[in-house]
């Protein structure tokens, strides 16, 4: 008997967060992290 594995990868796409021209060489944090967790957690 053959055993046979399926494999699936799921990706979510990160969401960046508001970035403005003021966060230019003070915040380097592009994604939004609380979106993307509400997100992937419905």
């Amino acid at each position: 008997m053959v055993a046979i594995c399926f494999y699936f990868q799921v990706h979510q796409p990160k969401r960046l967060r508001k970035y403005t021209y003021f966060d230019i060489g003070h915040n380097h944090c592009y994604e939004d992290d609380t979106v993307n967790r509400e997100i992937f957690l419905k």
